[in-house]
């Protein structure tokens, strides 16, 4: 009787299908089972092909490998393909990558000396008449001596006005600051009748104000116990920062505070008068330098994404560093500004031309003023000279909203 072994070589000799015995209950084994039929006993290696070691796995075909990582790499550069188009980087749209943004290297110039409230009327800008931008002829509230129906038929396909300003403006070169903020609160508190009339109660004028209430929250000292104190500290350091957390009625007191003081009728620009400031009177000009979307042009949340000296230079575009052609900074970003809303009043031109719109105030005074042209936490988009958010005129907890003024003539 021939062995298991002897069975495999005889089979091996003559072809004949292969058999093996289970090693526990030496029933037969034909094929390539991996367990006994009979008792179910799993084989090991090797022993389902008759005792010898199974044949080894072929390997693996080196053009299936390049195949896997030619496609993985190809994966990975269209997410990233994607991503580009998607997102539009200024380089992409202008066809060379954004400048490294960079800061002044004397940083300290920027921070000391500090600007002073007697720095303000050297700082005011002379701008020209010029225009705002278009209104829609339906939300024009006053015609004044002109009809719907004259209109209609002189010009039969008007839609809209332009907003123009007739008269020359002088417009603050910088956002008002910190410093200068506080040393008018500091004035007022050495000197009580100084107090804007527009801060006192019209119904007791001569109820005493409490100044503590226009100081921006973030400057109020705390004792020991962190309860707040009657006092307020500005660092040195920050006195260059544009102020924020003031009312729209604190920045009107500053304004009247400084007419006082340099006999200059100062006041918040109207809505008209800040967008013909930032736009320079070009109509085309979507951003105070012009049509183009430069990131590093103002400080935004894509940029810098906190507050900047007010004197801050940009590094776009390189010819006004963030300016508007006629120099004024940063009407774009760092912090938005206090604007004064207002109705608008048709203004007839020279026969044959279309009349034009100009800025009137509410018959009401507003609860409502608008904080314009975006701040370091606004995107890009969001920065533009028409930009602008609606808040009550008494809202004095918004970080990043300061304010400008412009002189005016009486």
């Amino acid at each position: 009787m021939a062995t298991p072994l002897e069975s495999v070589e005889a089979n091996a000799v003559t072809g004949t299908p292969r058999t093996v015995r289970c090693p526990r209950c030496s029933a037969p084994i034909e094929g390539d089972f991996k367990f006994c039929p009979t008792c179910a006993l799993r084989l090991r290696a090797g022993e389902e092909n008759g005792g010898s070691p199974a044949p080894p796995r072929p390997p693996r075909s080196p053009w299936k490998t390049g195949f896997l990582v030619a496609t993985v790499v190809a994966t990975v550069l269209a997410c990233a393909l994607l991503g580009v188009f998607l997102f539009q980087p200024s380089w992409l749209l202008h066809g060379e990558p954004p400048s490294v943004p960079t800061v002044p290297r004397d940083w300290a110039s920027l921070a000391s000396p500090p600007i002073s409230a007697d720095d303000l009327p050297s700082e005011l800008v002379e701008l020209p008449a010029g225009y705002a931008y278009w209104v829609s002829l339906d939300a024009v509230s006053d015609l004044g001596s002109l009809t719907p129906e004259s209109l209609r038929k002189d010009f039969p396909d008007l839609d809209s006005v332009v907003g123009y300003l007739w008269y020359p403006l002088r417009v603050s070169k910088y956002e008002v600051t910190r410093g200068q903020y506080d040393e008018f609160l500091h004035d007022l508190e050495l000197h009580p009748d100084r107090v804007p009339q527009t801060w006192r109660d019209p119904n007791d004028p001569a109820k005493e104000v409490d100044l503590l209430l226009h100081v921006p929250g973030a400057w109020r000292v705390k004792d020991a116990q962190g309860r707040e104190t009657r006092a307020w500290e500005v660092a040195d350091v920050d006195r260059n920062l544009p102020v924020t957390q003031v009312s729209a009625g604190d920045a009107q007191g500053f304004c009247e505070w400084a007419s006082a003081r340099f006999h200059i009728p100062l006041r918040l620009p109207y809505a008209m008068e800040w967008v013909r400031a930032a736009r320079a009177g070009d109509l085309k000009a979507r951003w105070p330098w012009g049509q183009d979307q430069l990131i590093y042009a103002c400080n935004n949340q894509a940029s810098y994404g906190r507050p900047q000296f007010v004197q801050f230079p940009y590094p776009e575009p390189p010819t006004l560093l963030g300016a508007t052609p006629e120099g004024l900074l940063a009407m774009a970003g760092n912090v938005a500004e206090w604007a004064i809303d207002h109705d608008f009043r048709l203004q007839p031109q020279l026969l044959g031309q279309p009349p034009t719109v100009i800025w009137k105030p509410y018959d009401k005074a507003s609860t409502k003023a608008l904080a314009c042209g975006g701040s370091f936490r606004s995107g890009i988009d969001d920065c533009q000279v028409e930009s602008y958010v609606t808040y009550y005129a008494n809202d004095r907890g918004r970080d990043d909203v300061g304010f400008r003024v412009v002189a005016f003539t009486e």
